[in-house]
């Protein structure tokens, strides 16, 4: 009598039985349902984060410059200044957020050659995109931030070889529009607070020039457009109901 090289299968109920150990029988609708189950929980466990809304205070370092046709015949020097501002920050779904940002803002550039001076100060208002990299479970925690931005100005001085042409004013338009992109981390400091910190870039999208008579080369259709890099640390206050995790 001969006999199979094979082991012997044997199915009862949805199981099958292999040599001496019987294993779950996947196959047809069973197996679609298993990877159904395996493919939902890879994708569900790193957007299970929890998240709250928070609100902040801010300070910081700006360093803001112009940039545009005349600035690249005649490149001028960052103005360093002062960042204040409130934020609101928002969860959505998994690691996925938007962060309200109202802030009193320096703007401008100097030219030490030519003793050149221009001070533009806004209260700008941002909404940004607020995407985590590393979650709250771990401290530090990581995210990135981008959007738009719109700039009221409140205050503006320039000074541009004032002997020569006496007169100490420049022309801006009182709307700047921008864009804001950066990175931001924070940590838990105790259960009602949190430290925060980012470093943010903005660049102007539209041109802030209206006049400027001391260069006839030099008009309203010159473009001039304000762009700056800032460095924030501030306090954070948790509020409302938390949401996942």
């Amino acid at each position: 009598m001969m006999h199979s090289a094979h082991p012997q299968h044997l199915t009862i109920s949805g199981y099958v039985k292999i040599g001496n150990k019987w294993i779950p029988e996947l196959k047809g609708g069973n197996m679609r349902y298993f990877m159904g189950i395996l493919i939902f929980a890879v994708l569900s466990y790193p957007t299970s984060i929890p998240g709250q809304p928070t609100l902040s205070v801010r300070e910081g370092l700006n360093l803001a410059t112009l940039s545009g046709e005349i600035m690249d015949r005649h490149p001028v020097n960052a103005r360093a200044t002062f960042k204040l501002g409130v934020s609101g920050t928002f969860p959505v779904r998994g690691r996925f957020g938007f962060q309200l940002n109202s802030d009193y803002v320096q703007k401008g550039a100097h030219d030490f050659l030519y003793d050149f001076i221009i001070e533009v100060d806004y209260i700008e208002f941002s909404g940004l995109a607020n995407i985590t990299l590393i979650s709250p479970y771990h401290a530090p925690s990581l995210f990135i931030l981008a959007g738009p931005s719109v700039a009221f100005k409140v205050r503006s001085e320039g000074e541009q070889l004032a002997r020569r042409h006496w007169r100490d004013r420049f022309e801006f338009k009182t709307t700047d529009f921008g864009i804001i992109v950066g990175l931001g981390t924070q940590m838990t400091f105790s259960e009602a607070m949190i430290i925060k910190a980012e470093l943010l870039y903005t660049e102007g999208i539209r041109s802030i020039n209206k006049t400027a008579p001391y260069d006839p080369n030099f008009n309203a259709e010159t473009s001039i457009k304000n762009r700056a890099i800032s460095a924030c640390v501030g306090l954070g206050f948790p509020y409302g109901r938390r949401t996942g995790g």
